[in-house]
Parts: C-alpha cells; structure tokens; sequence
C-alpha cells in the first residue's frame, strides 16, 4: 500500500484510542508512510494526548491544523458493554458524534471510523451501539462542509489485548481445558497488519459515505483450538455455552450491502466497497458471513498464530 498513500505524505493524522494493538501497528505503519505527525488521542497514560471522546473541548484541542482523522477508540469487550449499556452508548455512539463534529470544525478532509461485523445484523449491545454509529455517520457525511467519512468493519483482530488466542494460550500452558462457548461457533479473523491495511485503504480510495470490508477468512473455534494444539500440546475442550451477545456466526456483509458492493483488489487482497447511502437493490446478493466465506485450514491458521504471538510476544 506504499505508492498509493501519497496523500498521508508529510500530513498531519489524528488516531482516536491508538494506545491498543491496533492503534501502535497503525502508527508504525504511519510513520513508514512519511505521515508529518501521528497524534494519539487516548485515556491511557502512555497518550501524547490525553483526553476522553466524549470530551468534544479535548478532541477540538487535537484536531487542529490536522488533516486526517482515524477513529479506533471504543468499548469492544461485549461483556463489558452488555452490564453497562449506557457508558456503551455513551462511548461507541454520542463520543463517535464528538469525533465527527470537532472533526467537522477543524476542516478535517477525511475521517475513517472503525466499526465491526457484530454492527451488521447486531444481537447484542456493543453491536447495536455501532450499528448506531455507523448509521449516524452516514448522515452527517451527507450534510455541508463536512468531512469525507468512510467506515470499515473489523473481525476478530488476532493477538489484541483481550481478544481469545492469548486466553485459549495461556490455558494450555497452564494445562487447562480450553472454556469454548460452541466448537462450531466462527469468526472472521484479521492479522492487525491485514486491520491496518484496511484502514488505510478506506482513508485513501473510500468515497463519502460508503463502508469497506475485507473479504476476510474465517474459522471455527473447533479448528481453531486444534490449530493451538498443533503449536502448544493438547489438553481438552469444555463446552461452556453460548453467552449474552453472542452469534453462532457473524455478517460483514448483509444481503442488501451485498447486492451495491464492488469488488476490488489491492496487492492481493480483496475489498468490498459499498456506497451505503445507495442501497436500492433490484436483486438481492447473498450476505458475506463467516458461515459461508472462505475458511483458514488448521495448518493456516498455526502458521499465522505464530507469527502473531511471536510479535506481540505473549507470554
């Protein structure tokens, strides 16, 4: 994605929540690209600027003389979001109006706010909150003098902080069963290197108001427990249940997003693009989901989790 980043040349980028995984690849990534400054807007300590999203005086504070804007930060953790609906809210919907809004006073030109699969058909509320965000922006984008907005959806992000393969890792280590809620349950999962490459692709070729995803792999928690067996050592499987919020498969894609999406590829990785505002479909598409796309082998995905632990080095 080199040659095509020219516009974050010597350009001033805003990152919303970027003290995570996700938000550190992407600023190394960044920096690699000739970005001017990289502005990491977090509540954590380790922030050059630190500051809550829902505090639009601080947000107004980081996005002066900025040119770009990556909006990452949220609540994820579904469990979380599920016993405290209202900080949910608060958080993925109204601070996502804030980032628009301080965006849209300082002349920001562009804007790319992450989102996730659990916003396309949503059953619980992180999903929901999201889903709600992603229906706002689509109407602010619309309004005068606003900034271009795109929007990405996200899978599982593999070796974040929080996320199942550190879990099910240290289980095995510790000798323990693996806690999995349905050996048939599947997720689309993404290489933080794969979310940035589709951040950026979306900040860069993204036209106002339209959704991009990743026609990502997915995989079975099944296969994915004998893929960390291959690496780690057996030990068993407990089936624990579905939980609050929880789908047996996720959408990236609904049927009607589906039907308006084209195709496009990038260094060979494939894109959809879907101007959501135009979603006036004559047919209807299958939807793109984790039942049904492309599956990682256990011998894939082994290969890839060790890559991953080994850069992130968990212990």
């Amino acid at each position: 994605m080199s040659a095509n980043n020219m516009i974050l040349k010597d350009s001033t980028v805003v990152v919303t929540g970027g003290n995570g995984s996700f938000g550190k690849e992407l600023e190394k990534r960044l920096k690699d690209l000739e970005v001017a400054e990289v502005r990491i807007f977090s509540r954590s300590a380790e922030g050059l600027w630190r500051g809550d999203i829902r505090d639009i005086t601080a947000l107004s504070k980081v996005m002066e003389r900025a040119d770009y804007v990556i909006h990452a930060a949220a609540l994820k953790d579904l469990h979380y979001c599920e016993a405290n609906p209202v900080e949910a809210i608060n958080v993925n919907l109204y601070g996502s109006l804030n980032v628009f809004n301080a965006a849209k006073a300082a002349g920001i030109k562009r804007v790319t706010f992450i989102s996730t699969d659990k916003a396309s058909i949503p059953m619980g509320v992180m999903g929901y909150t999201k889903a709600l965000m992603e229906r706002a922006m689509m109407e602010e984008c619309l309004k005068e003098q606003s900034p271009m907005v795109t929007i990405v959806r996200f899978g599982n992000l593999m070796g974040s902080r929080g996320t199942v393969i550190p879990l099910f890792i240290r289980q095995i280590k510790e000798g323990k069963e693996l806690t999995i809620t349905n050996p048939q349950m599947t997720r689309f999962m993404m290489t933080l290197s794969d979310a940035v490459d589709l951040t950026l692709f979306a900040l860069e070729h993204g036209e106002n108001g339209s959704l991009i995803v990743e026609k990502a792999k997915s995989v079975s928690l099944e296969v994915l427990a004998e893929s960390l067996f291959a690496l780690y050592g057996r030990t068993g499987i407990k089936v624990i249940g579905e939980r609050q919020g929880e789908n047996l498969y996720e959408t990236m894609a609904t049927q009607k997003e589906m039907s308006v999406a084209l195709e496009l590829s990038m260094k060979g990785r494939s894109y959809l693009h879907i101007p959501v505002n135009r979603l006036n479909p004559t047919t209807w598409a299958k939807e793109f989901n984790s039942h049904n796309s492309q599956s990682y082998s256990v011998g894939e995905l082994s290969q890839i989790i060790q890559s991953v632990v080994n850069s992130i080095q968990i212990q």
